[in-house]
């Protein structure tokens, strides 16, 4: 991830953390991770593992395009699912797979 996305990602991480009315130590903990990595995350020095960003998702309630990107626009995310699904079944499993590598891709810079 860039400078640029991880300042961003934890801008958002700290938005949603301050609106949960959660410290960093706490919300640490209840990722299962130390206080000094989280923090490290937030201020955009440290990615983070996809099994962290499925734990952030379930703890903060908020959805993993919105930690990555920001708010995904409904209409923008039903057209994605309207043209997978034009995809004939027996391909589909390729976008599928493209679209998982290219999620991968973009959260390991």
């Amino acid at each position: 991830m860039s400078k640029k996305g991880s300042a961003e990602v934890g801008q958002r991480l700290r938005d949603r953390r301050d609106q949960l009315n959660l410290t960093q130590e706490s919300l640490a903990l209840k990722l299962g991770i130390s206080e000094t990595f989280y923090a490290s995350v937030e201020q955009g020095k440290s990615d983070f593992s996809k099994a962290l960003l499925v734990r952030m998702v379930n703890v903060l309630g908020v959805s993993a395009d919105f930690i990555l990107f920001g708010t995904l626009d409904a209409n923008v995310a039903g057209g994605i699912l309207e043209a997978i699904n034009t995809i004939p079944d027996h391909k589909r499993q390729y976008a599928y797979r493209i679209i998982k590598e290219l999620l991968e891709a973009l959260m390991i810079e």
